[in-house]
């Protein structure tokens, strides 16, 4: 869903569970090769990777870590990450592999500077870690060609199969780094509007959001009372965060222009019958501009292509006609009305709600 463009052709992406077979093939095509550094390729399997991905969602979450998925085209060759992220002392290290065949091109270089980009601008650490074997010549070539500093060599500290290595140990410095800009994983829309998972670092901006559309936003949502404060929204970006950890759904910032309009999101993932529902909000003065139709169409994509789920439902206030009419536009079918609803500040309200599947969308994409 969510990617950083590297280069032309070339992206980081949050890794999906079904990726665990696509990572596996690209680490078997490759297993001599990078037997020479890495400890768990004899022992990594579909089953292991899945474990790894489900692991690597867990420390994005907790804020220790984490690990991308480096796409060149459609297809997966390496994978880079942040590990032992100490937001105390606002340090990291990086590590990193690509498929054998993907050497020798400068991918690699890319992918790091990027990722510097990410860790020292956008999360705003001040010191990345790199380690690499004595005699790993490329990733030494990498450091120095990214200005990192040589900080000395850990004798024997490592075993990788019966043998002693030594590690040379690089590092830099957010104001050493000659930075590219800023670096976030997001889904673009069109050229104004993109999405970007939600995160903690966005509570100010959702707060401050929902401050000041009260009047706008209580017509059909009904927890603006109960979101008075930035710890709220800090709770609320924590509790989707927990979803998005436990592969139950994502929920999305929608930003135009680099400012932040509205959010849309999943309410769970039933994997079994391959279900889902979804809600959005937009601040007043971003609607009547085709924002949350064009985002929507963006995360159906999502939902049908990339989860392969069969059905996506939708339930809206039947008083709240321009949701209808959002609704209508994407190609939902209306399927029943429920009375009484949600109790909303003074009245009950009723519900319409509507489906779309699968077979549907593909007909009148």
């Amino acid at each position: 869903m969510f990617s950083l463009s590297v280069a032309t052709n070339l992206e980081l992406h949050h890794y999906e569970l079904h990726h665990a077979e696509l990572l596996f093939d690209a680490i078997h095509t490759s297993r001599a090769f990078l037997r020479q550094f890495l400890d768990f390729v004899d022992v990594c399997s579909v089953v292991t990777l899945e474990d790894f991905i489900r692991r690597s969602r867990e420390k994005f979450v907790r804020g220790s870590g984490c690990d991308f998925g480096i796409w060149v085209g459609d297809e997966l060759v390496g994978n880079v990450g942040l590990f032992d992220i100490n937001q105390i002392h606002r340090k990291a290290e990086i590590g990193y592999w690509i498929a054998e065949r993907f050497t020798r091109r400068g991918i690699m270089t890319q992918v790091v500077t990027k990722m510097l980009d990410y860790a020292l601008v956008e999360l705003g650490l001040n010191r990345v870690q790199l380690c690499c074997a004595t005699n790993n010549k490329a990733s030494a070539r990498i450091a120095e060609k990214l200005g990192f500093t040589l900080e000395g060599v850990a004798r024997e500290d490592r075993v990788l199969r019966g043998q002693r290595l030594s590690h040379q140990i690089w590092s830099i410095l957010a104001k050493d780094w000659q930075g590219r800009g800023t670096a976030y994983f997001s889904r673009k829309i069109d050229d104004n509007l993109e999405m970007r998972l939600l995160e903690t670092r966005h509570a100010a901006q959702v707060f401050a959001l929902v401050d000041s559309n009260r009047d706008h936003l209580r017509q059909f949502l009904p927890w603006v009372d109960n979101n008075t404060q930035l710890e709220h929204s800090q709770q609320f970006i924590l509790s989707c965060l927990e979803q998005f950890q436990s592969f139950d759904g994502i929920n999305a910032g929608i930003w135009q222009h680099n400012q932040l309009a509205g959010l849309i999101g999943m309410h769970y993932i039933d994997w079994q019958h391959r279900d889902t529902e979804f809600g959005y909000w937009l601040g007043q003065e971003f609607t009547h501009q085709g924002i949350i139709t064009k985002a929507a169409k963006a995360l159906l994509e999502y939902l049908f292509l990339e989860l392969n789920l069969e059905r996506v439902g939708i339930a809206h206030a039947t008083e709240n006609t321009a949701s209808r009419k959002v609704i209508e536009r994407l190609g939902f079918k209306p399927e029943s009305l429920t009375r009484d609803a949600e109790w909303l500040y003074t009245r009950f309200h009723d519900w319409q709600r509507y489906g779309l599947l699968r077979r549907d969308w593909m007909t009148s994409s």
